[in-house]
């Protein structure tokens, strides 16, 4: 019967668990050895469970456990106290749990590695389906409104048809934005910045200036700071729901219009696809969801309301861009903006909001340049947090493989980080000066490239010219300082 059941559950897991094993190791081959290596603990398992179980013990144990028993004849009433209870109860960080795990053989720390992998590969799948299902709908209802009312299907008309949905897809996000930026202000937040595509407002020296800016996977941005909580509260539904609660306002004026002009085709043909276009964004803006590149403002608003914490997270990442924006540098903020009173940033557990403050603190020790406790404090946090979004480990990763360039400068090491993936993200974001500053580095200090080296660097001076967060302008200069140093000392580039 024994026998029968360890059969029945090898055979139920191997696909599975084979499936695990390939995520890690790409040859089929070795992947197949190792389930059978697998197999073959099994099997000595069964067979160990099946002997009767002895215990040789020697003179000097014998002698141990005589004096062990008689000190604990006093405690007789005491409970017995598991070793699991006894690990359970110890007090250490997980700075040094996951120190420990690092000792660890490599096919010891695999069986950490691999223990979530099932929840996040789902949880992406997850957001996939979700995504490809809300893209279907939104392309197949907008092309509908686009197509259905035309009284004819010439290719002019289509052509035009989407060109207004683009138009009015452009308006809603203006539209969205200042819904925030209205809800902000009758909450009692001030001002700070407001982005549409790639252009942001700023207000600086009581004045609004105009920068250029962009963040991956939004259109659009308005942030403020918050007023000074009461009694641990402070108003943030409104403000976070206001973009969306305005699609909804103008898509019932639109729609109002459709019918007010519904004897003119070109008029209720425009308003009808401007209120449709606003449902939509209204429903993906307020529905909480989790996809794509970060949490909706629905999701963040459900997420303030359940949780203390994450408020307080909330608070802190307006007021540190509040700061940024005026000039200010990472390392002329105030501590407790990136320590939550001692909290544990790097719980598992922790939200993105959470995490956020986790990455403020992380670019609070880069400004500091303390490269050394940013990097152990950057991977503690890439090994923990399974809700980090991609954005957030990617920042991570492109400051860990800056600290190798100015470091060790290892080639296996840099050609490790920099892959394929994040390779595609420093692309992506190559207008932050950040970014022109870790490229800088790659071509001066590993690549030896003098052209690139100064190329880079001219693009990084010009990108400057329109940034808004002066701080971070010159937080990244003075590591520029650092990598001409570094070049000199290596005798690179001289």
């Amino acid at each position: 019967m024994m026998n029968e059941f360890w059969d029945v559950a090898y055979r139920d897991n191997a696909p599975a668990l084979l499936g695990v094993l390939r995520r890690y190791v790409k040859e089929t081959d070795i992947a197949h050895d190792l389930l059978q290596e697998v197999n073959t603990a099994l099997m000595h398992l069964r067979n160990e469970k099946s002997k009767p179980q002895t215990l040789e013990i020697d003179a000097a144990d014998v002698e141990t456990l005589r004096e062990t028993a008689l000190n604990d004849d006093d405690d007789s009433d005491a409970e017995p106290v598991s070793v699991r209870a006894e690990v359970e109860a110890a007090e250490f960080s997980s700075e040094e749990l996951f120190g420990a795990i690092d000792q660890l053989p490599e096919h010891h720390r695999l069986v950490f590695k691999t223990m979530n992998i099932s929840k996040i590969i789902t949880a992406k799948k997850t957001g996939t389906v979700i995504q490809m299902v809300m893209g279907f709908l939104i392309g197949a209802v907008g092309g509908f409104f686009v197509v259905a009312p035309l009284p004819s299907f010439s290719l002019v008309n289509i052509l035009t048809g989407f060109l207004i949905l683009s138009a009015g897809f452009v308006l809603h996000v203006f539209i969205h934005e200042a819904g925030h930026l209205l809800a902000g202000k009758i909450s009692g937040y001030d001002f700070v910045s407001i982005r549409f595509f790639s252009i942001i407002f700023i207000k600086k020296d009581g004045k609004l200036a105009r920068k250029k800016f962009s963040v991956g996977g939004t259109l659009g941005q308005c942030l403020m700071s918050p007023p000074e909580p009461i009694d641990g509260k402070f108003p943030f539904v409104l403000y976070n729901l206001g973009g969306g609660l305005m699609n909804f306002i103008f898509s019932a004026i639109f729609l109002a219009l459709f019918f007010f002009f519904s004897s003119i085709f070109a008029f209720s043909w425009i308003f009808l696809q401007l209120s449709v276009i606003g449902v939509f964004l209204g429903i993906v803006n307020v529905l909480p969801l989790n996809i794509g590149v970060m949490p909706n403002d629905g999701h963040n608003a459900l997420t303030l309301g359940k949780d203390e914490l994450t408020r307080r997270a909330f608070w802190s990442i307006l007021n540190v861009n509040a700061l940024m924006t005026k000039g200010f540098r990472h390392r002329d903020i105030p501590t407790e903006q990136f320590f939550l009173d001692s909290v544990n940033l790097i719980d598992k557990n922790n939200n993105a909001l959470v995490l956020n403050v986790a990455t403020n603190r992380f670019e609070w020790l880069m400004d500091r340049h303390d490269f050394a406790e940013a990097k152990v404090f950057a991977e503690i946090l890439l090994n923990t947090a399974d809700n980090m979004l991609e954005i957030q480990k990617n920042e991570l990763l492109c400051e860990l493989l800056f600290i190798e360039l100015i470091g060790e400068c290892r080639k296996e090491e840099i050609e490790r980080l920099y892959g394929k993936n994040l390779k595609k993200y420093i692309k992506a974001t190559s207008f932050y000066v950040s970014r022109q500053r870790l490229l800088y580095g790659y071509a001066k200090l590993f690549l030896n490239d003098k052209t690139l080296a100064a190329k880079t660097l001219e693009k990084f001076n010009k990108t400057c010219l329109s940034y808004p967060f002066d701080g971070e302008i010159a937080g990244n200069r003075d590591m520029i300082n650092i990598i001409d140093d570094l070049a000199t000392k290596r005798k690179i580039n001289t």
